[in-house]
């Protein structure tokens, strides 16, 4: 308790409130090119910063205001007559933020992915690639409202230049994109073992001057997915405010300029931030950051989709792997605190890709599980990749009429997971051996015939058309197929059996007009005129040639040679022709063989 209030005391001593400095105006390019204090366009969608105005000394006489530009783009400044003094500024290597309340909202431009509320939604849970998008990481265009009060972040630096401090150049800028409270929000620098070093820098943006105004759209950040706020929406307009500071405002000094190692902002709890905030390289160098998200991607190309939760990530130096992190919550990774004195790359980050998936997509739009980082601006953001399992086919079987051609729908019992789509007209028929006439489309094979058996032929729809040769019936050639996904994997192998059925006519109705004359009993009890009737009610068997009537036993049919053999065939006899292999009927004239066929 003690150790508390020490802390606490010691921390209201160092804090120090200075008169701010204000950015007047600030240039961007939206619409090609946009001035806060005298374009009549709002911004509703997406642009960077590409320069801001400011006086180092407010109202003092000492420094007059000068314009920086940000090194975003500096020849869009050049061919719109702005004057400017060259710079490079880049956002800070945010790699992880504090989790959003309930009052949270991912703020974007209202024209975003279509005016207002749209599908799909424009935007995910990953809040930190919402601080850090654009060039340098300096988009306007999108921002996160109301970090929870209280909540902080550190930033590691790895070196304060001195010759930055006091030279009336902007070594940091600070934006608020919304409508702030009196409460403060506060900067500070500490030493290893966190204590403060200098001043700790306070500010209510209330009391900043207002610059300009956005049109946004707002999503509560603390749903899965984002949820679109229609309430907090149906009024897009925000106000735009931007400070600027030297080292100077934080009490760091050429006497205690080493010291300070850690940047550390608390949020007031209506910080709406662009981005967290943007440093002047000239100024300071921070220990590198490289970020990234894992997508279950059901579409391919560019990485979106559902957050993956637990992938492994790797980080390579020059080939050697350095460190090692998985995917949060909310499919995202970072590696932060890189000194790039001790590893001095070339950098790489690895995949390891889950059972079961592939890769689908990368940030350079591949399907590689590496991705090599460049860490010009001592950050790098966005080495995102893509992943999905490939869909699953099922095996098919179908019955055909014989002389009868039929389709069936293979694609019926088939699935993609994670709510992908197949793609029906992907289907690639694999043809048995022998099989002729073979028509292919974009690589896919899509017809072909087998003689004696019949053709099979599919659609862009999946619908497939088993067409049999004329009285073939038995069971056709196993074929087999894949079908690919909306994500472009292809699925495993499923066949497609099909068994040609022997068919029959109905049995005609009325009053029978033959009635079987030999029939073989073992039953002691029987109708006695059984087989022949003439009546059904007398036993009588109609239409049939031989009756067979027993509980228990079989009948064994005699073989021969061959039916020449036999002096005096009866009407009626059977018997198993052994040089014809079938068994045949004498029908009063001639044998025939007994064949399983349409009784046409």
């Amino acid at each position: 308790m003690i150790k508390s209030i020490s802390a606490l005391i010691g921390l209201s001593i160092s804090m120090c409130v200075y008169s701010q400095k204000p950015v007047s105006t600030i240039y961007s390019d939206f619409g090609g090119f946009w001035q806060s204090t005298t374009s009549p366009a709002i911004p509703n969608n997406n642009h960077n910063l590409l320069a801001f105005t400011w006086d180092a000394d407010g109202s003092g006489t000492v420094y007059s205001p000068i314009t920086y530009s940000t090194g975003v783009n500096d020849a869009v400044l050049n061919t719109n007559g702005v004057a400017f003094q060259a710079g490079t500024f880049i956002s800070l290597p945010i790699y992880n933020i504090p989790n959003p309340g309930s009052n949270t909202f991912i703020g974007v431009g209202q024209a975003l992915g279509g005016n207002g509320n749209v599908s799909p939604v424009p935007v995910n849970n990953n809040l930190v690639e919402y601080l850090s998008d654009g060039l340098n990481g300096l988009g306007l265009g999108t921002a996160i409202f109301n970090i929870p009060q209280g909540s902080s972040i550190s930033l590691n630096t790895m070196g304060i230049v001195p010759s930055s401090i006091g030279d009336g150049i902007p070594d940091l800028i600070f934006t608020q994109m919304g409508e702030p409270s009196g409460a403060n929000d506060t900067f500070y620098f500490t030493d290893a073992s966190n204590n403060v070093i200098g001043n700790t820098y306070s500010v209510a943006f209330n009391s900043v001057p207002v610059i300009g105004n956005a049109c946004w759209k707002f999503y509560n950040a603390n749903t899965t997915p984002p949820s679109y706020n229609s309430s907090i929406s149906s009024n897009c307009s925000r106000a735009i405010r931007v400070l600027a500071a030297d080292w100077s405002e934080f009490g760091i000094t050429s006497a205690n300029y080493s010291q300070a190692i850690k940047l550390v902002q608390t949020f007031s709890g209506t910080s709406d931030l662009a981005f967290i905030g943007a440093y002047n390289e000239e100024s300071i160098t921070f220990a590198a950051s490289i970020n990234g998200s894992v997508y279950n991607d059901n579409n391919g190309g560019i990485p979106d989709g559902n957050a993956y939760q637990g992938a492994t990530v790797k980080l390579f130096n020059n080939g050697t792997e350095i460190r090692s992190t998985v995917t949060d919550v909310n499919g995202f990774y970072y590696f932060d605190n890189i000194n790039t004195n001790t590893y001095q790359g070339p950098y790489s980050v690895t995949l390891t890709v889950p059972s079961g998936f592939a890769v689908v997509g990368n940030k350079n739009g591949t399907t590689s599980n590496s991705l090599n980082v460049n860490l010009a601006n001592s950050s790098s953001s966005g080495n995102n990749f893509g992943i999905n399992r490939p869909p699953v086919a099922v095996n098919d079987n179908y019955s055909v009429p014989k002389n009868t051609p039929k389709t069936f729908n293979i694609l019926a019992n088939d699935y993609d997971f994670n709510s992908g789509l197949l793609v029906t007209s992907s289907v690639n028929l694999v043809p048995p051996s022998g099989a002729s006439s073979v028509v292919s489309q974009s690589g896919a094979v899509k017809s072909f015939s087998v003689s004696g058996q019949g053709s099979w032929s599919v659609d862009n729809s999946g619908l497939l058309t088993f067409t049999p040769e004329n009285n073939f019936f038995n069971n056709a050639s196993v074929v087999n197929y894949t079908v690919k996904d909306n994500a472009g994997l292809t699925s495993n192998i499923a066949s497609i059996n099909i068994a040609v059925d022997y068919c029959f006519k109905p049995g005609i109705g009325g009053t029978p007009d033959t009635y079987t004359s030999v029939g073989i009993s073992t039953l002691s009890q029987r109708y006695r005129n059984w087989p022949e009737g003439p009546e059904l009610n007398q036993g009588g068997v109609p239409n049939g040639f031989l009756a067979l009537n027993s509980t228990n036993k079989g009948m064994v049919i005699t073989r021969v040679a061959n039916t020449g053999l036999i002096s005096q065939p009866q009407k009626g006899m059977i018997l198993y022709d052994i040089s014809a292999q079938c068994v045949k009927l004498y029908d009063g004239n001639t044998w025939k063989c007994i064949k399983r066929s349409c009784n046409d």
